[in-house]
C-alpha cells in the first residue's frame, strides 16, 4: 500500500531534492558493463519520449554521457552511438 501524498507534496519534494543538486550534493551508483549499457539505452529512449521536458532530456544526456566514457574506444561507443539516432532502432 502506498501512502496518500498530493501532487503538492511530490513537487515540493522533487523542488527540495533539485535545491540539494544545486547546492552540490552528489551520491554514488555501481553498475556492471551490462547494466549500463542497458541504462544507456534506456535513457536514449526516454530522450526521444515525446512527453520528456527539456530539462529531463539534458539529465539523461548528461547520464549518457558519464556512461559512455566506460566504453571508449570499444564497440559498445558504437553501440552508445547508433543509440543517438533512431533509424537504428529495431
Amino acid at each position: 500500500m502506498t501512502k496518500d501524498i498530493s501532487d503538492q507534496d511530490i513537487a515540493k519534494y522533487m523542488n527540495h531534492l533539485a535545491k540539494l543538486e544545486d547546492d552540490g550534493q552528489r551520491t554514488t551508483a555501481t553498475f556492471g558493463p551490462l547494466t549500463a549499457m542497458i541504462a544507456v539505452g534506456a535513457f536514449q529512449l526516454a530522450i526521444r519520449h515525446p512527453r520528456t521536458t527539456t530539462a529531463q532530456k539534458e539529465i539523461y544526456q548528461s547520464l549518457t554521457d558519464q556512461f559512455k566514457t566506460l566504453f571508449a574506444g570499444s564497440l559498445g561507443e558504437e553501440i552508445i552511438n547508433r543509440g543517438e539516432h533512431p533509424e537504428f532502432d529495431r
